[in-house]
């Protein structure tokens, strides 16, 4: 039996206005809010953080998916990053920024090596998320939906699905 392929438009809007309460309530506690938007075929992402020693972060991210693949057998994303962080403290917490920044080569490296979260890893360009450590996707209807990724641009991101 075949299924049909359709397209999910997911508008920036909708991810940071309408469903920002459920993001921000799984995104933990050093996250005090973020923006994200789509253009020209990258997902940019800004990033307020606040980390008690180091206070208060503002990190952008630039992200270019280089692999998608949601399927009942595979949930992983993987990315390449470009990473701009900038303490919003006094000159002590930015230095620590920098220490912080020194240990792993990115500031997203040392948050990671951090928080310890199962199925993300970094090196200094490229994040690997594999969904299957993080949430429990064996169960209807996850276990039957593709998702493959179409675009990010013009304020959308474009995403193809069929359930099987």
């Amino acid at each position: 039996m075949g299924s049909e392929t359709s397209s999910l438009r997911l508008t920036e809007y909708l991810l940071n206005h309408d469903l920002k309460h459920y993001v921000m309530d799984y995104a933990g506690e050093y996250v005090d809010g973020y923006q994200l938007s789509f253009s020209q075929g990258n997902i940019d992402l800004l990033v307020k953080l606040n980390i008690k020693t180091i206070g208060e972060i503002n990190a952008v991210y630039r992200l270019t998916v280089t692999d998608f693949r949601f399927s009942p057998s595979s949930h992983v994303i993987r990315f390449d990053y470009l990473e701009d962080v900038r303490s919003g403290g006094n000159i002590g917490q930015n230095l620590l920024l920098k220490a912080f920044k020194l240990q792993k080569g990115t500031v997203l490296r040392s948050i990671l090596a951090l928080k310890q979260l199962p199925g993300i890893t970094a090196d200094e360009t490229t994040c690997s998320v594999d969904l299957e450590q993080l949430v429990d996707l064996s169960k209807d209807p996850w276990n039957r939906i593709e998702l493959r990724y179409g675009d990010s641009r013009n304020g959308i991101l474009e995403l193809f699905f069929s359930i099987r």
